[in-house]
């Protein structure tokens, strides 16, 4: 009696920890951390109006707050990833994340944040001999990009794997693109004779 009911607990710990597993593999999105927390905006509440962006390096957007407000300064955790100017205004440097913080000083120093993800091919540009293969893969988004979607133009000149593994088929030319999130990632592949 005592032995079927240790298998049977070693069974349910078993699934609850596969459960665990797969809710953990599916709330995971885009590479980001699994424990950023999405919450619920009311309509009359402080918030930004993006509460995650993805940029490029060069790329800038303006994060606005909900209503009308005097006093706010904005601030970067990581300046060197992406800036902000005071007027909401943040501007992507290189690989990495950063939170973007708003104090609102005419309500009583209310903090309101933004997380931003700034992501990089590791090339821009590869060229391969037939035959030959190289990987390709996103900086700045964490070790777990589950949502990445790989593609390439031509796949009579090269192929890209799921996982960003570019294989070089015939002489020519072709661009491999990564997209996550809506954003879209190219590189120029080249492919000589052998």
């Amino acid at each position: 009696m005592k032995m079927k009911r240790n298998k049977k607990s070693r069974r349910t710990r078993r699934y609850l920890r596969l459960f665990a597993l797969l809710l953990l593999l599916f709330t995971a999105q885009g590479g980001n951390v699994v424990f950023y927390r999405s919450r619920i905006l009311l309509p009359f509440t402080l918030h930004f109006s993006e509460s995650y962006l993805l940029l490029a390096p060069g790329d800038s957007f303006p994060l606005e707050i909900n209503g009308m407000l005097l006093q706010t300064e904005f601030a970067s955790s990581r300046s060197m990833v992406a800036s902000v100017t005071q007027n909401g205004i943040v501007r992507a440097w290189k690989p990495g994340k950063t939170i973007i913080t708003a104090t609102i000083q005419n309500r009583n120093g209310k903090k309101i944040r933004c997380m931003v993800q700034v992501a990089q091919l590791n090339r821009t540009d590869l060229t391969l001999a037939e035959g030959k293969s190289a990987r390709l893969f996103l900086r700045g988004l964490g070790l777990l990009p589950l949502d990445i979607r790989w593609k390439s133009r031509d796949t009579d000149v090269a192929s890209v794997s799921l996982f960003g593994r570019v294989l070089a088929v015939a002489a020519g030319t072709t661009v491999v693109t990564a997209t996550v999130r809506g954003k879209t990632f190219a590189c120029t592949v080249t492919v000589i004779p052998d």
